[in-house]
């Protein structure tokens, strides 16, 4: 029945949308809507990865993409340290799952688009809210 969510494209789609809605509730309270929707698709996320084997070196690489864009975000103007988070989340979203040898279990280009997209839209949110707190 949820053969599908044991695809890790779709493991990580729902992961990453999961955890965009969540940092999105937690910057708008109040509706629930964005909080029911994360908490949706971050269930059927952990059901996937629940079922499927995962790298822990790429779970480590993933740690350092979010470090590096949080100190890309902090002091304004570190754009190298944005670009070294992108490539750390690519290459670590791309073998967070075990596949056969060192094929990646998430297709590369789907790892490259959401990754870009949403460290871009974070990289905006959180330099208009510093921003905005100044």
């Amino acid at each position: 029945m949820l053969d599908f969510l044991l695809d890790p494209n779709i493991a990580y789609i729902l992961l990453v949308l999961g955890s965009m809605l969540l940092i999105l509730a937690a910057l708008n309270p109040g509706s629930g809507i964005l909080e029911l929707g994360a908490v949706f698709l971050l269930l059927l996320a952990g059901w996937g990865i629940y079922n499927l084997s995962v790298n822990v070196w790429a779970l480590v690489l993933l740690l350092i993409g979010i470090i590096s864009f949080l100190l890309a975000v902090r002091p304004p103007g570190r754009q190298v340290m944005l670009w070294v988070s992108i490539l750390a989340l690519v290459i670590g979203s791309s073998f967070m799952f075990k596949s056969e040898g060192w094929q990646p279990a998430v297709n590369p280009w789907l790892a490259l688009v959401l990754s870009t997209l949403s460290a871009g839209s974070f990289w905006v949110i959180a330099t208009k809210v510093l921003a905005a707190a100044k």
